[in-house]
């Protein structure tokens, strides 16, 4: 089964490794059954039905999941002019937590923080006693035409909704939360927040120390409880013969998106997750990539090709 989960290089806003993970000595084993059957339902529809076992034991815990997925197309029509065929799929997915995830021993790095105004030390923990998969309901659908004269057009839309996103509680909004003058909101933050007599929530309020002189945060990694995007995907192609072979690749627009963020709440203030940082707009229009071409070459064809894949992520 396929992951569409969120990559580690989206999970965090920029920032200055100052450490890594100290070396350390760990091992998952992690089993896995799958299969898959090919299935002809009359002379117009195929199916593919497949399911995928898998299990693991970390800190004392099995964990597993059963994902099944049906895939399908239906041949509408089919002749000497044109072909036109429908396609989707629909199926549960399933991520473990990696070694990295796991690990108790800090990762540290330097992030910029707003509430502070400068550079500071930024510790994230695994938490191999809580953290539990994420998973995901993922579906799609869409058409393909083909038309005589070597004309191609596709469209789809694909939809995922995850499930518990392993994710880091967001420093940034932990510090502002101790900088505000809410006494409860500074209460909430306090764990997290390391000042130079010791741990923020060890202190008496009057001896814990202002945002600004704070030594470092130190978050956990945690399991959010959800994100949701979508998408269109389409793509146009034409093939034309002669000497000039024009080529105009990747022309197109996203037409849809939309994410969704669960958040959590602290001491009665909410805060969301900063596995897939969340844009101000859901998502941007991103302008198409233009690029022209011409060559030529045998055998006597041309083609001219638009096409925009979008493989959105949650970034």
């Amino acid at each position: 089964m396929g992951d569409p989960g969120c990559a580690p290089g989206d999970q965090f806003g920029p920032y200055l490794f100052t450490g890594v993970h100290r070396p350390y000595a760990a091992d998952q084993q992690v089993q896995r059954l799958f299969g898959e059957l090919a299935l002809g339902i009359g002379p117009r529809l195929d199916t593919q039905v497949a399911a995928n076992y898998e299990f693991y034991n970390v800190a004392g815990r099995r964990v597993g999941s059963f994902d099944p997925k049906l895939g399908w197309r239906l041949q509408a029509a089919e002749n000497l002019h044109y072909s036109l065929a429908f396609r989707g799929s629909v199926q549960t997915t399933f991520r473990t937590p990696s070694l990295d995830d796991l690990n108790p021993s800090p990762l540290t790095t330097t992030e910029w923080i707003g509430a502070t105004a400068r550079w500071n030390v930024v510790d994230r923990f695994g938490r191999p006693d809580s953290l539990q998969p994420e998973r995901a309901f993922t579906w799609n659908a869409g058409a393909v035409l083909f038309l005589e004269g070597g004309v191609e057009a596709t469209v789809d839309y694909w939809h995922y909704d995850f499930e518990d996103v392993i994710g880091s509680l967001p420093h940034d909004a932990i510090a502002s939360l101790y900088a505000s003058d809410d006494p409860l909101a500074r209460a909430a933050a306090a764990p997290f927040i390391l000042c130079p007599g010791g741990r923020a929530s060890d202190l008496a309020p009057s001896d814990r120390c202002p945002v600004q002189d704070l030594q470092r945060i130190q978050v956990d990694l945690v399991n959010w409880s959800g994100l949701t995007t979508s998408s269109i995907d389409t793509h146009f192609a034409a093939r034309t013969k002669g000497w000039l072979r024009p080529a105009l690749g990747e022309l197109g627009l996203h037409l849809h998106g939309r994410l969704r963020h669960e958040g959590a709440a602290a001491g009665g203030h909410e805060l969301r997750p900063q596995s897939c940082r969340q844009p101000r707009r859901l998502p941007e229009l991103r302008p198409p990539d233009r690029r022209a071409a011409a060559a030529l070459e045998e055998p006597l064809v041309g083609l001219l090709r638009l096409e925009r894949l979008h493989a959105w992520r949650a970034t």
